[in-house]
């Protein structure tokens, strides 16, 4: 599986909008995983993409489908 069976069954992913504007995302599950998007849905993809790499998954095997979004993500909003 070259990678995919280091990749935890299930971990949380927060998202964060930044007071740029900006959406970036993390793990308390996976940390220094991170990545940032211009949009929500951006983000999100980016950090499936992230993970990936973390996990030193190949691209040829990295399919973003694979790590599906399941019940809520959580949610900060950067506020001043």
């Amino acid at each position: 599986m070259e990678g995919l069976e280091k990749i935890p069954k299930k971990f949380a992913i927060r998202v964060h909008l930044g007071e740029d504007g900006i959406w970036w995302t993390d793990s308390p599950d996976i940390p220094g995983c991170y990545s940032q998007g211009k949009t929500q849905e951006e983000a999100i993809l980016n950090m499936k993409d992230s993970v990936f790499t973390y996990f030193g998954v190949p691209a040829r095997l990295s399919e973003p489908s694979l790590l599906k979004v399941e019940g809520e993500l959580q949610f900060e909003l950067a506020t001043n």
